[in-house]
């Protein structure tokens, strides 16, 4: 899963960069560049966003050090600073309130635009261009391949909410499979999870939504448009981490960490994995299964679903196999030595003599 926060820090210093484009170095120091650059980097760090990973959380850290730093760096007095912002706000919030008619677009934008953000919608310029444009009540379609045969259609719905201005709805993700009936799940603006958690939802995999609670979908229990029904479920005493541990994976240092794992499962990926079996290799992808409290394993070459038993089982099969063709191998040496060593040696004939008349005749 792609680092939501970092992509904002790189779109952040992106700009930074263009900005500065043919500009002296000290404009870059200047109070109010660094105000703006201030500034953008607090909008980042107060967007919530759903189903946050560890790395997130990481980034996210890193960027409120870096904030508070320059907070440091331009107000010294900390007490100044927080009674300084806490008196822009008000004003801030006062102007809005002003001159909120005089530009309801560049809010709604932005409003959409972080709610587009926090349910994890990459591709926002129809959608915010429907805004600018004044729109209040639109949708916008995009796709995406999800493999040779299926594809993932994205609806995101903007309605006009209480005070007159645009605002998402929700995303409506769709999975087409071919020659199979269609299944949806709806993402809400200020729902339980974001649109790359409901695309695993749509292949069966559950969702952990906090703590021990889990969404379960069931493919099988859905409405005449092909939206499946979830139930959520409270799974005590799961430790996926252990589960994950105990599998022979092999050389550990190479593949992802366990707690990367850990963090994509519960999201509701799918992980490949390489274990060490034996003298060999074999890769698999694995799924979660709380109620069960397991994991569940497929085999990548035949993609179907094995387990560790079957798994030692087929390597013990192999190994059976390769001794009996060795033993065959050299059984077969054996008798080709023997049969050279019994091949009968023919001496070379001596030719008789017969007595004729005018001499002798062979």
């Amino acid at each position: 899963m792609e680092d939501r926060v970092k992509k904002g820090w790189d779109e952040i210093r992106q700009w930074k960069q263009l900005t500065l484009v043919g500009l002296s170095e000290n404009v870059s120091k200047s109070d109010a560049f660094r105000k703006e650059e201030l500034r953008k980097i607090r909008e980042l760090v107060a967007v919530k966003l759903i189903g946050e990973t560890r790395d997130e959380r990481f980034t996210r850290k890193i960027l409120k050090d870096q904030m508070r730093g320059m907070e440091k760096a331009m107000y010294p007095n900390s007490r100044l600073a927080v009674n300084f912002f806490r008196l822009m706000g008000s004003l801030l919030k006062a102007t809005v309130e002003v001159y909120s008619n005089d530009l309801p677009n560049t809010k709604g934008k932005n409003a959409v635009s972080a709610q587009l953000d926090r349910i994890g919608i990459r591709h926002k310029d129809d959608v915010l261009a429907g805004v600018r444009n004044g729109q209040m009540n639109f949708e916008t379609v995009q796709y995406k391949s999800l493999n040779a045969v299926d594809t993932l259609e994205y609806k995101i719905v903007v309605e006009k909410d209480g005070n007159d201005r645009p605002s998402l709805k929700g995303c409506l993700v769709t999975l087409l499979k071919d020659g199979g009936k269609p299944l949806q799940v709806f993402v809400e603006a200020e729902g339980k999870f974001s649109v790359a958690q409901a695309e695993n939802i749509l292949q069966g995999r559950p969702l952990n939504v906090g703590s021990d609670r889990w969404l379960i979908p069931d493919l099988n229990d859905r409405d005449a448009l092909g939206r499946i029904a979830m139930k959520e479920v409270h799974v005590p005493g799961f430790d996926i981490w252990g589960e994950i541990a105990r599998l022979p994976r092999h050389n550990p240092g190479t593949q992802m960490g366990l707690d990367e794992v850990t963090d994509k499962m519960k999201n509701g990926a799918r992980v490949e994995v390489e274990l060490s079996v034996g003298n060999h290799t074999k890769m698999v992808l694995v799924e979660i299964n709380p109620i069960n409290r397991n994991l569940v394993l497929i085999d990548k070459d035949t993609n179907q679903k094995t387990s560790m038993q079957k798994i030692y089982q087929e390597e013990e099969f192999f190994k059976k196999q390769q001794k009996e063709k060795q033993q065959e191998a050299e059984k077969q040496q054996k008798q080709q030595a023997n049969t050279k060593q019994k091949k009968p040696v023919h001496p070379k004939s001596t030719p008789v003599l017969k007595k004729v008349r005018g001499g002798i005749k062979p």
